[in-house]
């Protein structure tokens, strides 16, 4: 069943009809290549890593799923870019072969991501709607590359895979507004509102992110983007509202979960912040982000992980 649900998102996005206006600008297209670790930081446990390859272009702006995007505002700039991402989740301890009751849940999670952004300048706003697709539970290979993983680095095996979070459909619609509040040559910030229906995650956040240096400005127009070199520091903070979460209290289709956390002890507001160093010459990005993340569930830990990141531009 897993191998005919991939399959039918791959055909899916084959399947493209409609085209994208010649009045608008399409942003640069990009290759972006990001991994997460808590290794980086010396742990191995709740978020244990995470993998995300992203390709932006406009022939992504055929898709069939773009007519679930409403452009919700006149705009002269868009993005679209498709994505694919694996997400690890484990307990504290990986070397135990006991359920560790009252400890975060082994999860996986694989899916596909397609977003569209759209800027309308003179305003300085933003509108980012995107659709996760895909799988969580043993159908996303979690035990299968982590214990590889692992046995390739001499690392410890984890041993508790057999408690995960079970099988089930991964489907997310979101959406995110921004507005560029400040903007100048040097200095950006950019409040954000984010709202996401689906059956991995259903939650509300609010987000300000400062940029601090020599960039791009968001709500530059493309053709004034051409600052060939960037350095710049990018921070961070998101207070959400969390509703459901499916990577911690189990599926809403498939309920047989071996061990999950029960909705009274789950952290209804999480917060999380991020700070990273960027630096981009001509067409090549590269970056470095520390995250931290409060406590999910009334016995969790708060957690801290790294993240480093590459992209190509053309």
């Amino acid at each position: 069943m897993a191998k005919f649900f991939l399959g039918f998102i791959l055909m899916f996005y084959i399947m493209g009809w409609s085209q994208s206006s010649n009045e608008i600008v399409q942003r640069a297209s990009y290759f972006n290549a990001s991994y997460e670790n808590d290794l980086f930081l010396g742990t191995d446990q709740y978020y244990s890593q995470g993998s995300r390859l992203s390709w932006a272009s406009p022939i992504w702006g055929k898709s069939p799923i773009l007519f679930f995007f409403p452009k919700m505002i006149t705009h002269q700039e868009e993005l679209h870019e498709l994505s694919v991402e694996h997400d690890f989740y484990t307990p504290t301890d990986i070397t135990a072969d006991t359920l560790l009751v009252g400890d975060r849940p082994y999860a996986c999670a694989f899916y596909f991501n397609q977003k569209m952004s759209v800027f309308n300048l003179s305003k300085k706003i933003a509108i980012h709607t995107s659709i996760d697709l895909g799988v969580f539970g043993s159908w996303a290979l979690g035990e299968f590359s982590q214990k590889n993983f692992h046995r390739w680095t001499n690392s410890p095996d984890p041993k508790g895979w057999k408690y995960q979070i079970d099988n089930d459909i991964l489907l997310n619609y979101a959406m995110q507004f921004q507005y560029g509040w400040v903007q100048t040559n040097w200095l950006e910030v950019v409040p954000s509102a984010t709202l996401q229906l689906g059956t991995s995650k259903t939650y509300i956040a609010l987000q300000p992110q400062l940029k601090l240096g020599w960039f791009n400005p968001l709500f530059k127009s493309e053709v004034n983007r051409k600052k060939k070199f960037q350095f710049y520091i990018s921070s961070n903070a998101k207070m959400e509202l969390i509703a459901y979460n499916a990577l911690l209290q189990g599926g809403l289709i498939n309920q047989q979960s071996p061990y999950t956390i029960s909705p009274d002890n789950l952290q209804r507001f999480v917060f999380s912040a991020q700070v990273g160093a960027y630096m981009a010459i001509y067409n090549f990005n590269f970056g470095f982000t520390f995250h931290h993340l409060s406590s999910e569930f009334e016995t969790a830990q708060t957690h801290q992980w790294g993240q480093i990141e590459a992209r190509i531009t053309f």
